[in-house]
């Protein structure tokens, strides 16, 4: 049966997080494409640069561009690890009653046809009965 996880444990899970590297690296990689790509291409052209630049005319960039890339990188990862949360991850939209342990997806009803409320999946853990009764 589902019941509510206790604060300790709800705090013991976010203590225990681990920021997720897919939006660092969605963020290296778009960086990197939003800066070469216009550079070769010559799509972005200025008063100062009206023709495009030749990948052997771009090596020296590089440093440049990867100080720019892995900045952003680590400036996202460390968003992450400040907030605790993952970006790039669905929210989760299931919420359970915590009497009669109904299942739905989030509608914005938060009362149940029971008279218990509904809270959302993260907030609860399954037990089995006999533990229950122990815990109590």
């Amino acid at each position: 049966m589902w019941v509510r996880k206790k604060m300790e444990e709800i705090k013991k899970e976010k203590e225990g997080f681990k920021p997720s590297l897919s939006a660092p690296t969605v963020v290296f990689i778009c960086t990197l494409i939003a800066i070469i790509v216009p550079k070769v291409t010559g799509i972005s052209r200025s008063i100062y640069n009206s023709k495009p630049v030749g990948l052997i005319d771009l090596l020296p960039m590089i440093p440049k561009i990867l100080a720019i890339a892995l900045g952003l990188f680590g400036l996202t990862y460390l968003v992450q690890f400040i907030r605790k949360k993952n970006f790039l991850v669905e929210k989760t939209t299931t919420v359970i009653c915590d009497e009669c342990n109904m299942k739905k997806t989030d509608n914005g009803i938060n009362t149940c046809e029971c008279g218990g409320s509904f809270v959302n999946i993260d907030k609860m853990k399954w037990v089995e009965e006999d533990s229950k009764k122990e815990n109590k």
